[in-house]
C-alpha cells in the first residue's frame, strides 16, 4: 500500500475525537436532531444511514458548525466547536475567527463537489491551506501533487474542474480536504451525485482513507462500503439513532422495526 496520507496530528492518545452529547437542532417547530449522541475514538470508521429527513446530514452540519445547535454539547478533540458553555449551562456562539480556527481540524467533503471552478485540480488542493493555514505556496502543492496521486488522478493537475467527471471532482474534493491535515473527516453522501459507474472510484478512496486509520463519520447508503470499512453502523429515524452497532452484525439481525424496513427498502433497490 502506497504511504498513508492520513495525519496521525493530535491523536497520541485514546480520547475521543468527535463527542455528541443529547445534541438538539430545531427549524422552528420541527425538531430535526432529538436528543443525539455520538462518540468516535482515533482511527475508527462510523457510517450513518437512515431515510431522507432523518437529520443525518443535519447532525453532520451541526459537527462542523455549518448548523449551530440548540441544546446539547459537541466536543473535537476536547474543544467545543463554534460555542461555549456558559456558568448557567447555556450555549453561546463563538465569534467567526474562533469557529474559523476550530474547523480547520475538521475536513467536510459535501454531495456536491463544491470546487472553485477557475482553478487547477493542483490549485483547488494546494491553495486552502495556503490561504488558511499559512503553508508555504511550494510545500501546499507538492503536497497537493502527493495527495492527487494517492486518489488517482495525478495525471488531471492541470484540468479545470469543468473537464473533470463528476467521480474525478469528488476525488480532488477528497484530496482538497486531506490537505487541511484534519483530525477527523465528514462525508455527506459523497456518492449521491455521481452516475452508477463513477461511485466504486470515489467508494475505494474512502475505503483507502479507514484503512489508513483516518478518523471519519460517513453518511451514505453505500453498505458496501459499510460492510467493508466501517467499525460502526448508525440508523437514523425521526431525529434520533434508533439502532447502532458493529455492521455486519447490525445488518444480518437489525433489531428496530425501522431499521429492517430500511434495509429491505435498500435491498430492493439495488436487487
Amino acid at each position: 500500500m502506497a504511504a498513508s496520507i492520513v495525519s496521525s496530528e493530535r491523536l497520541a492518545d485514546d480520547r475521543p475525537v468527535l463527542e455528541a452529547r443529547d445534541v438538539v437542532k430545531a427549524f422552528g417547530p420541527n425538531r430535526v436532531l432529538d436528543g443525539v449522541s455520538m462518540t468516535v475514538r482515533p482511527r475508527e470508521a462510523v457510517v450513518v444511514i437512515g431515510p431522507s429527513g432523518s437529520g443525518k446530514t443535519t447532525f453532520l452540519r451541526c459537527l462542523n458548525h455549518l448548523e449551530s445547535i440548540d441544546a446539547g454539547t459537541i466536543h473535537v478533540l476536547g474543544e467545543p466547536v463554534g460555542y461555549k458553555e456558559s456558568d448557567d449551562g447555556k450555549l453561546k456562539e463563538e465569534g467567526p475567527r474562533t469557529v474559523a480556527r476550530r474547523r480547520r481540524r475538521i475536513g467536510f467533503v459535501f454531495q456536491r463537489f463544491n470546487l472553485f471552478p477557475h482553478l487547477s485540480a493542483l490549485d483547488n488542493v494546494a491553495v486552502p491551506p495556503v490561504k488558511v493555514l499559512g503553508v508555504p505556496k511550494d510545500e501546499a502543492r507538492e503536497r497537493a501533487r502527493e495527495l492527487l496521486a494517492r486518489v488517482g488522478l495525478a495525471d488531471k493537475e492541470n484540468a479545470r474542474p469543468s473537464a473533470l467527471s463528476g467521480g474525478q471532482q469528488q476525488r480532488v474534493a477528497i484530496a482538497r480536504a486531506m490537505a487541511m491535515r484534519p483530525a477527523l473527516m465528514l462525508f455527506d453522501e459523497p456518492t449521491s451525485a455521481l452516475d452508477p459507474e463513477m461511485v466504486g472510484e470515489v467508494v475505494s478512496v474512502m475505503k483507502e482513507l479507514a484503512e489508513d486509520g483516518m478518523t471519519m463519520v460517513v453518511v451514505t447508503h453505500e453498505m458496501a462500503f459499510a460492510r467493508s470499512a466501517a467499525d460502526h453502523l448508525v440508523m437514523f429515524d425521526g431525529g434520533k439513532i434508533v439502532e447502532s452497532g458493529p455492521p455486519e452484525q447490525l445488518i444480518a439481525d437489525p433489531q428496530h422495526a425501522r431499521t429492517r424496513s430500511f434495509l429491505s427498502m435498500l435491498h430492493a433497490s439495488h436487487a
